[in-house]
C-alpha cells in the first residue's frame, strides 16, 4: 500500500483524532464545542502539510496527538488570557455624605 497523503491520513483517522480531542479537552468543552476544537486541530495539521512525511500509522497518531495537545494548550491560554484581561471593575457608590 502506498503511503497516504496527510489529507488521506486525516480522513482515515478522523474519528481517532476526534476522540483524542474529546479525552484531552477537559474544561475547554464548556467554552467551545468539541467539534470546533477537533476542526481547529485538524486545520493545524493541514497547515503542516509541507513538512508532513508518512512513516507509519503509530507515528502519525503520535504526531496527531502532539498537534492536538499543542492546539488545546493554545486554546486554554487564549481563554485564560481573556479571563485575566477582562478589564477593571469600576465601583461607583451613590450616596450622600458630608465631608
Amino acid at each position: 500500500m502506498a503511503d497516504p497523503s496527510l489529507t488521506e491520513a486525516l480522513v482515515r483517522h478522523s474519528d481517532a483524532i476526534d476522540s483524542m480531542v474529546e479525552r484531552r479537552a477537559g474544561g475547554l468543552a464548556r467554552r467551545e464545542p468539541l467539534e470546533d476544537l477537533a476542526q481547529g486541530a485538524k486545520l493545524r495539521m493541514l497547515a503542516a502539510a509541507d513538512s508532513f512525511q508518512w512513516l507509519s500509522e503509530p507515528q502519525f497518531l503520535g504526531w496527531a496527538r502532539s498537534v492536538v495537545d499543542s492546539y488545546l494548550h493554545h486554546r486554554r491560554e487564549y481563554w485564560n488570557a481573556a479571563r485575566r484581561n477582562a478589564g477593571h471593575v469600576l465601583r461607583i457608590s451613590v450616596g450622600g455624605g458630608s465631608t
